[in-house]
């Protein structure tokens, strides 16, 4: 049995938008967040954002309307809304998902990474061909 699990993990990072793991619960995984500023518009398609405000206030913003959470208030997007969390100042919020959900600031940065392998690897390409003289001055599709 673990240790019993605190918001004060909230306090060991300074990371924004980027959720940590305090807890699990029914194959859920309870995390805290700290925020700031505004996050970019996404949806989850396979399973509601819940958002519980620990300090400040977050305004959750939906394409018709605006919801406007202030500290140890809740809200649910169901699954499949557009959403953008807009943090007012610092604010902390405490977050459930399936244990095993890909957060969207990790699926972001997982298809930066691929997008950034995958340039890397054309641009050595072309590097090559035109070191081999294989390319001519009209282009590869010329």
């Amino acid at each position: 049995m673990k240790a019993p699990a605190n918001t004060e993990t909230l306090t060991t990072f300074f990371d924004r938008f980027s959720p940590r793991t305090v807890a699990t619960n029914n194959n859920n995984d309870i995390m805290v967040a700290k925020l700031e500023g505004s996050f970019h518009w996404h949806k989850h398609d396979d399973t509601d954002d819940f958002f519980l405000v620990l300090k400040g206030t977050l305004d959750i913003e939906l394409r018709d309307h605006t919801v406007i959470l202030n500290s140890g208030e809740i809200f649910v997007v169901p699954k499949g809304v557009e959403h953008r969390p807009v943090a007012r100042g610092e604010v902390h919020i405490l977050l459930i998902e399936p244990t095993g959900t890909p957060n969207t600031v990790t699926r972001l940065l997982r298809r930066r990474a691929f997008l950034l392998d995958r340039s890397l690897h054309y641009r050595a390409y072309w590097h090559f061909s035109d070191a081999a003289g294989l390319t001519d001055d009209v282009g590869f599709w010329g």
